[in-house]
């Protein structure tokens, strides 16, 4: 059973916070009928990224600081040897597709709150997959549709990690380096 390490406890969703100015936007364009556009989806990612690791950031960033993986990217992770290399063989991946929050988004608009929106993003956050999990993904036509089930109709069982995938390579380099001929 995979077990959320994050907390957002300490998030106060009002005119301060990022995360709720998003979410009242999200609101606002589903109510008014607007059409996702890129505004709109960058909003959710951004969501979505602070639902993974607390703050918005690029791709690598995401990479190298998400928590939550698929266990096949657990097992790559124990095999490469510098970020860069976890970077070019991982995808950040929205258990939901961002087309479907937004569909859900916009079907609730009436009655969502900027915190349902924002418990959307939270209850199922980014995971890290490997490459060939989002080839399968795309074969099997579930890349950008399919339920809150997609991934485990094919195989892609989600972790959570004790250290960001940054921490674990480094202090795996630390230690390979403070052994005697290390490096």
């Amino acid at each position: 059973m995979e077990q959320n390490t994050h907390t957002f406890d300490s998030l106060t969703l009002d005119d301060t916070c990022p995360v709720y100015r998003r979410a009242v936007f999200l609101l606002n364009e589903a109510r008014h009928d607007a059409k996702r556009d890129q505004a709109i989806t960058y909003a959710m990612r951004v969501l979505s990224n602070y639902a993974a690791i607390g703050k918005d950031a690029g791709s690598g960033t995401l990479k190298n600081q998400n928590k939550r993986v698929s266990v096949a990217a657990k097992a790559l992770l124990a095999t490469v040897k510098t970020t860069r290399i976890w970077q070019q063989h991982t995808i950040n991946e929205h258990p939901l597709p961002l087309k479907e929050s937004w569909d859900w988004i916009v079907r609730g608009a009436k009655t969502l709150q900027p915190t349902d929106v924002w418990e959307h993003f939270r209850s199922d956050p980014m995971i890290t997959i490997t490459g060939g999990e989002d080839r399968l993904l795309s074969e099997k036509g579930l890349k950008s549709k399919g339920g809150p089930g997609r991934h485990g109709s094919v195989g892609i069982e989600p972790v959570w990690l004790v250290s960001t995938p940054q921490e674990i390579i480094r202090s795996r380099r630390a230690k390979k380096a403070a052994k005697p001929g290390g490096r």
